[in-house]
């Protein structure tokens, strides 16, 4: 793209990069560096990072020569990128939700990465819950969502359950 504007670009190799996984990290923390990233990109992209991370199991560069004591994955992305642990934690649940749902068909991540998605972050959450026990129930929601006809999926806590308390446009009644 670049060279089809005539403008000059620099091409360096990365050769402290040495596993996938490395360069997964590199690559969402640099998108992270972009200023107008839409919060629910950000969001997920912590997410995905403190997900990936957090599978990867044991790490021994996690201790400061300085401390003897390591940092949680979670402390850790959370300094920096400058949020809190429990933000970095929430960003996790999103971005888990954000993939059950994708890969089940409901939502596009590639619309939450473009702050298009009609979900909010909470919906988008109970959404994929209720999806990991009826798929089409959780399209059939997504899609009134997108409709306009639905305001907020809020799921509450039923006694082994959830029961999902839907509020429409129509009725103008909120979420309890």
């Amino acid at each position: 793209m670049a060279q089809e504007h005539g403008l000059e670009f620099e091409v360096r190799e990365l050769t402290e990069i040495v596993s996938r996984e490395e360069a997964r990290n590199w690559i969402i923390d640099n998108q992270l560096g972009r200023r107008n990233l839409h919060p629910d990109a950000i969001a997920l992209l912590l997410g995905k990072r403190y997900e990936g991370e957090k599978r990867q199991g044991a790490r021994t560069d996690l201790t400061s020569p300085q401390s003897e004591e390591k940092s949680t994955t979670s402390e850790r992305i959370a300094r920096e990128h400058n949020v809190s642990r429990a933000t970095v934690e929430r960003a996790a649940q999103f971005a888990t939700a954000v993939e059950t749902l994708d890969e089940a068909g409901i939502i596009d991540e590639r619309d939450v990465l473009a702050g298009q998605s009609a979900l909010t972050r909470q919906d988008t959450i109970e959404l994929a819950e209720i999806a990991r026990q009826d798929e089409t129930k959780a399209k059939r929601l997504a899609q009134t969502v997108e409709s306009g006809d639905l305001l907020t999926i809020a799921a509450t806590a039923g006694s082994k359950s959830k029961e999902v308390e839907l509020s429409t446009v129509d009725s103008g009644a909120g979420a309890a």
